[in-house]
This record gives structure tokens, C-alpha cells and sequence, in this order.
């Protein structure tokens, strides 16, 4: 359901049960927002591990709104389609950035199918991967009225990026996270930007350690050399090409495969699944490479399903599960959608 849109700072004039019909998060954060209190609480995605509940300034939060503002030129002429919930910092974000523009702002609280009832022009909109996709599948038409579309919350495989290609959206792929008060660098979605660079946002300075993490300066964000999960391959002090988690990363006898570049490879020959690569204990490699798919489909030829792939990155096993877990906010569960896997104790070897 997306409603009329309102003047952002209007929002504080509506009563508890208006705002629990734009949002029912929305209520506990504006109080949040507008209390004496220097943080506001929020919880993270939980999509590598348990949600976790961390404190940020509220002075950095401002200071990352105008940031954004100010790269996608949004101003007080501006609306914004809000897609996200205010329990987390994307939501969070597109209000306090709506706030700080003193622009427009719309809600939509069908976050499975966010676009689905839009008719008018927005400016700016934010979406995670997952809502893109059911929106390009149900109403493709409706991103004509999307000017600039940033993605964010998770990884964008290479069908999903050549369909963005084909819409009327300028789409951004945003990097960041909770702690960094959501994103610090973007990305193009363009043939032009390959290979898929993420340029950071000014103010914004990155550095490698000796294992490829991203540790990230950010002086107006209350960010000091924080390390993060991530590896990269750092192009410069403000550029870098994301690889991977590091708590994703299986090393096998030695070699070190990352799971999302094997996904995005897989893309290519498997696209109508949906499928994770994961990693098991193993006495011999130390840890050895699995495959789990989705639902019951039949794989048939595994030399073309493995066509582009070499010997280190077969998967040992394959696993199939009915369903894949999601958090909430519609992110793959990895770590309970594994655990269902070998709970089944199904799973089968690739004849090559």
C-alpha cells in the first residue's frame, strides 16, 4: 500500500496509529529520533549471524543523510519512496535523509512487493536485491516512475545486473553496513563499470590488511579503522572491487574460494535456481566446498553446469533443501539454511 506523499517533517504531526499504517517500527523511531538521547538503537541484518543491537550518533547519522544528499543531488524538490522498514538503518536512513533535504517523502509498507501500487514520480528509492527481483518479475512497468534506485543489503548476480541495464532507473549498487550508518561507497550499475567497482563517498578512506579486509576511515560517520568481514581488492584510497566475506571463505587444502564469486560464476549455467555455496569440516582439506540448491530440481549434466569452473571449485557435495531461510528483511539465512542441509543428511556427489 503506498499512500499520498507527505512533507517529511509533517510525519511528527501524525498520530501513533497513523504512523503504525506507514510503518509499525516508524512510531519508536521518531520518539528515538526526537528524544534528548545523543544515539538512537538500531539491530543489525543478522543475515551472517545472530541481529545484534548496536548505538549510533545521531550527528553521524545526519552527517551520512546529507552525504547521500548531496552525491544523488536531492534536494527540497525532491521525493522519496521509502521501501524499507524503520527497524533497520536502511529504512532509518531514507527518513532522516527525506528529513534533512526537507523534501517529500512516500511509504510503502508492502516490502515483498514494494512498487507494486506506485502511479506517481519519485526521485530516489532504495530496495534490497530480493525486492527488486519480485518487482521485475510482477510489475517491471513501475520503475518508470523511479528516477534514481539504489540497491543495497547483499550482492547483485550478473542476470539481475543485465536486467537493471535494461530499465529506465539510474541504478546504484550501494556498500555498507549497520555500523558504517549504511552506505560509505557506490557503484554504477553500467557496462561502462566494469569490472564492478564501488567508489566511496567523500570523506571516506579505505586501506587492505594483510588478508584483504576492508578497514574504513570515516571521520563524519564517528568511523576509526574498522575492520570489517569484507575483502576486497582496493584499487585506491577511495576505490575497491568487493570479493567476499571473510567468514565465508573456504580454504580447501589451501586454496581459498569465495562463496559469492562462485555463486555469481554458477549464475551463468544455473539461473533458475537458487542455490549457496558453503563449507564443511573435512580430516584431508581442512575444509571442503558444498553445494546447496533449492527445491527439487534435477541436475542432469554436470560438466555443462560446471562448464567455467576449474577442479578446486567443484563442490564436494551437493544438498538440496525445500526451502531456504531468510531473515527478515529478506536476506539469505546461511547459517540455519546449512544447518538444515546436513541435518538431512541427503546430498549426493557430482559425476564428472
Amino acid at each position: 500500500m503506498i499512500k499520498d506523499p507527505i512533507q517529511a517533517k509533517n510525519i511528527f504531526q501524525l498520530t501513533k496509529n497513523e504512523l503504525f499504517h506507514l510503518d509499525k517500527y516508524l512510531f519508536d523511531f521518531l520518539y528515538a529520533w526526537k528524544s534528548s538521547s545523543e544515539t538512537i538503537e538500531t539491530t543489525t541484518s543478522g543475515s551472517t549471524g545472530k541481529p545484534k543491537i548496536i548505538h549510533l550518533n545521531k550527528s553521524a547519522i545526519i552527517n551520512s543523510a546529507l552525504a547521500t544528499n548531496k552525491h544523488f543531488n536531492l534536494s527540497e524538490n525532491s521525493i522519496f519512496l521509502n521501501c524499507l522498514p524503520a527497524k533497520y538503518i536502511a529504512g532509518k536512513m531514507m527518513i532522516i535523509r527525506s528529513l534533512q533535504a526537507n523534501a517529500k517523502i512516500l511509504f510503502s509498507n508492502s516490502y515483498g512487493n514494494p512498487i507494486d501500487e506506485l502511479n506517481q514520480s519519485v526521485d530516489f528509492c532504495a530496495m534490497t536485491p530480493h525486492q527488486v527481483k519480485v518487482s521485475l518479475n510482477t510489475c517491471p512497468d513501475n520503475f518508470k516512475w523511479i528516477k534514481t534506485l539504489i540497491i543495497g543489503g547483499g550482492p547483485i548476480d550478473g542476470e539481475l545486473e543485465e536486467l537493471l541495464e535494461t530499465i529506465p532507473s539510474k541504478c546504484y549498487h550501494t556498500f555498507g553496513m549497520t555500523e558504517t550508518i549504511s552506505h560509505i561507497a557506490v557503484r554504477e550499475i553500467s557496462k561502462k563499470n566494469i569490472p564492478k567497482v564501488f567508489k566511496c563517498l567523500p570523506n571516506v578512506m579505505i586501506k587492505t590488511n594483510n588478508v584483504k579486509q576492508l578497514i574504513i576511515d570515516a571521520k563524519h560517520l564517528m568511523v576509526k579503522q574498522l575492520v570489517t568481514n569484507d575483502i576486497v581488492e582496493k584499487i585506491d584510497n577511495h576505490s575497491f572491487i568487493w570479493k567476499g566475506r571473510l567468514d565465508n571463505v573456504i580454504n580447501s587444502g589451501g586454496i581459498k574460494l569465495h562463496p559469492e564469486e562462485l555463486e555469481a560464476k554458477l549464475k551463468n549455467t544455473f539461473s533458475s535456481s537458487k542455490f549457496i555455496f558453503e563449507k564443511l569440516n573435512d580430516k584431508t582439506l581442512g575444509e571442503k566446498l558444498i553445494l546447496i540448491v533449492e527445491n527439487d530440481c534435477e541436475i542432469t549434466d554436470f560438466n555443462l553446469l560446471f562448464s567455467d569452473f576449474n577442479k578446486y571449485e567443484i563442490p564436494k557435495r551437493i544438498y538440496q533443501v525445500a526451502n531456504f531461510v531468510y531473515t527478515e528483511n529478506n536476506k539469505i539465512n546461511r547459517n540455519k539454511t546449512k544447518e538444515i542441509a546436513i541435518n538431512s543428511g541427503k546430498w549426493y556427489k557430482p559425476c564428472l
